[in-house]
């Protein structure tokens, strides 16, 4: 039987403080940073350091992102440098691992076949992206943007098929994202399988996300015991609220509401 949203609220907030109670775990660009040009300038809302900087003090808080761990890292310690609670750091969907003290593990052990592929893309792209548009280079994935072009949207997907069938880029699958396409190596840790590796540790799981990158740890926290796993999207791409809209708890417009979702476990 689905738990109404104050259930939940309570079942969670009875957790805080206690050894593997709840964990809170977010995504990064578009959830606790607005969306913006240039992804190197991203940054936490304003609006989110007060409500964080409390919940670190009461429970862990995870960070999962394609962002590198130590790109990641600069952008959270000014918001948990004082955190009481453990604040670990998913870097590349979970294939880095860190914490905001330093240092980096490597949980999976990428083809260099496949790092090839996803160069040759690369190099093969950078002639025919269109203008206002630009290729985001993460290491273990590329993201090709279209945020300041949005009508060559599907142009840019057309592209990248081509490639990959013309090329037999055959280690490489594609992902939509917010404004930007992501081509991922076949096989590597995703959101949602990092969050089903540590989920079992906690008596509750918390995840907010907002975009295609995120549907499969929404589907994994919605597929916990309820009233176990609470879910918040953050509003920005029409198809993820359409694939996810009947399964996560709260729906909110940006992180300013976000905060309060936060701020309400903190009463």
């Amino acid at each position: 039987m689905p738990y109404a949203v104050d259930d939940k609220r309570r079942f969670f907030k009875a957790l805080l403080n206690k050894p593997q109670g709840p964990c809170f775990v977010f995504d990064f660009d578009g959830t606790l940073s607005p969306i913006v040009d240039e992804p190197s300038m991203a940054t936490v809302s304003p609006a989110l350091f007060e409500p964080l900087s409390a919940l670190a003090d009461l429970a862990t808080i995870k960070v999962i992102s394609g962002r590198p761990v130590n790109f990641l890292r600069e952008k959270l310690k000014v918001v948990f440098e004082s955190a009481k609670w453990p604040v670990e750091i998913f870097g590349k969907y979970g294939i880095e691992r860190g914490t905001l003290d330093g240092g980096v593990t490597s949980t999976y052990r990428l083809n260099p076949s496949a790092l090839e592929q996803l160069k040759s893309l690369e190099l093969s792209m950078a002639l025919l992206m269109p203008e206002g548009c630009f290729i985001e280079e993460k290491g273990t994935s590329t993201g090709y943007h279209f945020r300041s072009n949005p009508s060559q949207m599907e142009v840019i997907r057309d592209r990248i098929v081509e490639n990959l069938e013309e090329l037999g880029l055959d280690m490489l699958e594609l992902h939509g994202g917010k404004m930007v396409f992501e081509v991922m190596i076949v096989g590597v840790p995703t959101k949602g399988t990092t969050i089903a590796s540590f989920a079992g540790a906690f008596e509750a799981i918390f995840f907010a996300g907002d975009d295609l990158g995120d549907v499969e740890a929404f589907q994994v926290v919605a597929d916990l015991e309820e009233p176990k796993g609470f879910t918040v999207l953050v509003r920005g791409s029409s198809v993820t609220e359409d694939l996810v809209g009947g399964v996560v708890d709260l729906i909110v417009e940006d992180q300013v509401q976000l905060a309060t979702v936060i701020s309400d476990f903190l009463e």
